[in-house]
């Protein structure tokens, strides 16, 4: 827009002085010169303290999103990778950072795989970088990552990757600073700008108010001195304290406030330069809420790009070289049922060489994990993803995690891309989690879950074979009082010395275990009812005796029993023979009690 002017400031008061309206004094036109000079000066001071306080939060805000950003998508791929990282399927790790460094805010991303001191990253490429030249490694950042660090390039998040509370590797991801740096020049760019501006525009407007301006004013002072000032101090010095006065409030952050003075003199260019650069500001505040929506949009994606992980596992076509290098075994079949190629780690996996395996037929390595029998390829889905059993050269058997996809050659057979992985450990761990899960942490025999299990299984194989079982019942006696005489600490001895009593007392192939509390319960095998039950509760009456009678007893044991018996010719369930079991051992107690009293 190109400026136009009725009248200079100047020309102004020169017409105002020689209209003879009154006089002003030559101190008090000094005095109101010096005063507008410091306003300027405050309101260049506050314009200062606007664009510093705004560029800071600006940052702030910029780098908070980095950090969440950072921190969601460490989390993420912790969250997601420890199942690929215990069954060495390192290709769903590459999948994982691919898509993860497509985000333009993502220098690179590492896995540090703990067993194997394997290390998996990935990057964007580095040719605009200060560090492109040194670069080589199409994968290893190790050479240059502490200089981007130190910096200040990047900023890492890492995070470990646990499994069953176990630590088995962790997760890296390099967040570029380059936004924040450039946001940073940007405004620092645009404060120069608007501070030189500023600049200009004072100087253009002291330099009318110049000493000749002030020798005309001491000229006509004698005559025009006192309505000189009330004038200068009208035009001047009220249009300065309501500028002052909008920059005051400009600078407390509402950059929404305008300056309205209708006039088209150098003031007037100076609050329309004021009123552009609030705008501007605004357009700075928008593009930070523009950033902040722009992360959530980025949350969205990492949630589909989580459901979309099953599909990444579905394997895509393999070239050769791949597939000799995965850590993954890898053979494909044709006709399913002969063996055409396989990789090293399959190799690695059947311990033979090459020239053993090729050629011969795949069920001649695995057997069905279920039905411990052969298994046929053509009988497979056209994707599959089973447990099977491997056989070894050295005639060991382990378990694999085996993927099959059927698949057409050039010449349209019929080809069969099968791979697996060992998941011996895996295995191994669930039979631990099992076993603990089943088992009372204090006495080592089952806990409820545990035992009610163990028993419904051993009750249903003893209504197949028509065989007669015994539940027995048993209470602590007195539990309460040893806990309150002696402490819990014997409290925890008396309920590991009951235990000890019923393995001595019962075979080891009977089922007992403790329910809850003082509260045990033994499922076990018998001829007759007298001669066993009596039996029981004789060896049982004679292992608390041979207990109690022990030398520097600070308590003694009482247990009561309840036996039911169990006919595989009633219809009676294992909580119905529990609850018989809980009426009779219940009714012991009682009669103890009476014989006390």
């Amino acid at each position: 827009m190109s400026k136009q002017y009725s009248f200079s400031l100047s020309y102004k008061i020169i017409a105002i002085t020689f209209a003879g309206l009154l006089v002003i004094f030559s101190m008090i036109a000094a005095v109101s010169w010096l005063n507008a000079t410091h306003l300027f000066h405050q309101t260049r001071q506050s314009i200062d303290t606007t664009l510093h306080d705004e560029l800071t939060h600006t940052e702030k805000t910029v780098r908070g999103i980095l950090q969440r950003k950072g921190t969601s998508l460490v989390e993420f791929l912790a969250e997601i990778s420890a199942v690929e990282i215990i069954s060495f399927d390192h290709q769903a790790l590459h999948s994982f950072l691919d898509n993860i460094i497509k985000d333009e805010d993502v220098v690179y991303a590492l896995y540090h795989i703990e067993k194997d001191n394997l290390s998996i990253g990935k990057h964007r490429p580095l040719l605009s970088s200060p560090w492109s030249h040194e670069h080589q490694d199409n994968e290893d950042m190790s050479k240059i990552r502490q200089k981007m660090l130190q910096a200040g390039h990047v900023i890492e998040f890492s995070k470990d990757i646990t499994f069953y509370d176990k630590k088995v590797g962790t997760v890296t991801v390099a967040i570029s600073q380059e936004n924040l740096l450039a946001l940073r020049q940007k405004s620092l760019d645009h404060l120069a700008a608007t501070d030189s501006f500023l600049q200009e525009e004072i100087h253009r407007f002291l330099a009318k108010l110049n000493f000749s301006l002030l020798l005309v004013y001491a000229i006509a002072c004698i005559l025009l001195g006192g309505f000189l000032y009330l004038t200068i101090r009208q035009i001047i010095i009220k249009k300065l304290q309501a500028l002052s006065h909008t920059f005051s409030q400009v600078s407390g952050g509402d950059l929404s406030k305008k300056i309205e003075l209708d006039c088209s003199d150098e003031i007037g260019d100076l609050c329309r330069a004021f009123n552009n650069m609030t705008s501007s500001l605004q357009k700075i505040t928008l593009s930070r809420d523009t950033l902040e929506e722009n992360h959530k949009i980025l949350q969205r994606m990492q949630d589909e790009l989580a459901k979309s992980h099953h599909d990444l596992e579905v394997s895509h076509e393999f070239t050769r070289k791949l597939i000799q290098h995965s850590p993954v075994g890898i053979m494909i079949i044709v006709d399913f049922e002969k063996i055409i190629d396989i990789n090293i780690a399959g190799k690695k996996i059947l311990g033979l060489k090459e020239e053993a395996i090729i050629g011969k037929r795949f069920q001649d390595f695995f057997l069905s994990a279920e039905k411990d029998c052969t298994i046929h390829c053509k009988d497979m889905e056209v994707l599959v993803q089973t447990e099977q059993t491997c056989r070894t050269s050295d005639a060991r058997t382990i378990p694999v995690l085996m993927n099959c996809i059927q698949l057409k050659n050039e010449s349209d057979e019929d080809l069969v891309l099968t791979t697996f992985v060992d998941i011996s450990a895996r295995k191994k761990a669930e039979d631990t989690l099992r076993k603990i899960s089943i088992t009372d942490e204090l006495t080592g025999l089952f806990n409820r879950r545990g035992f009610l299990s163990m028993a419904d299984k051993q009750l249903k194989i003893a209504d197949r074979s028509k065989n007669d079982l015994f539940l027995m019942y048993a209470d602590l006696d007195n539990m309460k009082g040893i806990n309150d005489q002696l402490g819990h600490q014997a409290g925890d001895q008396a309920l590991i010395e009951t235990a000890d009593i019923f393995r001595n007392t019962f075979r080891k192939s009977d089922i007992f275990g403790r329910l809850g509390g003082d509260e045990f319960a033994v499922l076990f095998t018998a001829e007759n009812e007298e001669e066993d039950s009596s039996t029981i509760k004789q060896r049982l009456a004679d292992q608390l005796q041979r207990l109690n009678n022990q030398p520097n007893r600070t308590f003694s044991l009482s247990i009561s029993t309840g036996i039911v018996r169990f006919k595989h010719s009633q219809q009676v369930s294992l909580e119905q023979l529990m609850l018989q079991a809980d009426q009779l051992m219940y009714q012991t107690k009682m009669n103890k009690h009476g014989e006390k009293k």
